[in-house]
């Protein structure tokens, strides 16, 4: 699991990098102002899609563990905070609105996974045994 979160964390992050570097020659070459005029669109998005790549990590691992309740749960949450949140900020951010609530809620994705994979892992038998050695 810390290899597949360096794994994760590298990765994403150069992806995320590239692309926030590479949009402007891209829209250069385009030639389209508009996408030019609301490229912070993009870099919050970027944030967006790595937490939920960080949040994917404690994701494999209870799905592993068959803890199939977590996950759901996890995501029903998220989804409540997005939308309570996207309802709100949208009201002070119109155009930042939802990629602000899709941060958010990823944020209490990663979050809650990460503390379900937590406590699952300190009740298995195999875990301890390792521990003690």
């Amino acid at each position: 699991m810390v290899s597949l979160f360096r794994q994760t964390l590298t990765i994403s992050f150069l992806l995320s990098v590239s692309a926030a570097i590479l949009i402007h020659p891209v829209l250069t070459f385009m030639g389209k102002e508009v996408y030019a005029e609301h490229v912070g669109l993009l870099y919050m998005l970027l944030v967006a899609i790595f937490l939920y790549a960080l949040s994917m990590v404690p994701h494999y691992g209870l799905y592993a563990m068959s803890e199939d309740r977590s996950i759901i749960v996890s995501h029903a949450v998220s989804l409540v905070v997005f939308v309570v949140l996207a309802a709100l900020v949208t009201g002070i951010f119109p155009i930042y609105g939802v990629p602000l609530a899709l941060s958010g809620s990823f944020v209490i994705m990663l979050i809650y996974k990460s503390v379900a994979y937590s406590k699952l892992k300190k009740k298995q038998i195999w875990v301890r045994k390792e521990q003690a050695r």
